[in-house]
């Protein structure tokens, strides 16, 4: 058992790795480990007698259980998980990242911010955390900040197209449905199904009178994501203008059933 535990191992043990996350590297070796723990519990003879063997494979299994218990609560939600591997390895850039989106999913904006600022002096290069970085600072009101922030995301990763669906959106909120429009097509171009634009699509061709369009395009929305409160409401509110009250009523219904998860 402790031979397979620490073949599978060995390369890790060897060349360790530069990464937060690695506990999945243990599932292959802890058979082997697991089997040396439990194997002197057969010892004893018949009559069961307590040899210091099993004696020690007791308290070993009494020991893992309480480290895995301890690590089950690290492992509790997003936040206790990357707040417990700031820690231990709080040069990491991705550490940072992924801590500042679990303050984000919580609510507390400005310790998000100051994380994803961090994580973006470690590597000022990773798109996805400027995006994030710039819907926080849309959340908190400050649109040129976010703007900023994902006219970097596009610097940096190009290929990404959540930050032009992104600048899309904003795009759309100010009126400039020229510069949305080639934002929106430029997020579509790299990603299809990239779920923002498409709704963000909709509510440009709304903005131009294009009713049909835009119910396409919110219907197309939907099919990526049933469960997409915003998809839903736009369309709604569509059927509501139109004068269909019954269809508006159950995509308002399905729109305030899904915000509320």
């Amino acid at each position: 058992g402790l031979l397979w535990g620490f073949a599978v191992l060995s390369v890790t043990l060897l060349v360790p790795l530069n990464v937060v996350v690695n506990e999945h590297r243990l599932y292959l070796s802890v058979a082997g480990f697991a089997l040396a723990a439990v194997a002197p519990l057969g010892l004893g003879g018949a009559v069961g007698r307590l040899t210091g063997a099993r004696s020690i494979a007791i308290v070993g299994v009494c020991l893992l259980a309480v480290l895995s218990f301890q690590r089950n609560q690290v492992w509790q939600d997003e936040y206790s998980l990357w707040s417990d591997a700031l820690l231990k390895g709080g040069s990491s850039y991705r550490t940072h990242s992924n801590l500042a989106l679990a303050l984000h999913n919580r609510g507390d904006l400005e310790r998000a911010i100051a994380s994803y600022r961090h994580a973006l002096e470690l590597n000022p290069g990773y798109g996805r955390t400027w995006t994030n970085l710039g819907q926080a600072l849309e959340e908190k009101g400050n649109l040129l900040d976010a703007r900023a922030a994902y006219q970097k995301a596009t610097e940096t990763s190009p290929n990404f197209a959540g930050s032009y669906a992104s600048l899309g959106k904003l795009a759309v909120d100010r009126g400039d449905l020229s510069a949305a429009d080639l934002w929106l097509a430029g997020a579509l171009e790299r990603n299809p199904h990239e779920l923002n634009a498409v709704i963000n699509m909709g509510r440009l061709a709304h903005a131009r009178g294009k009713s049909a369009a835009a119910k396409e395009w919110y219907e197309q929305a939907l099919s990526l994501d049933p469960a997409s409160a915003e998809a839903a409401n736009n369309l709604g509110m569509l059927w509501l203008e139109l004068g269909d009250s019954d269809a508006a009523r159950l995509l308002l219904e399905q729109a305030m059933v899904a915000d509320s998860v």
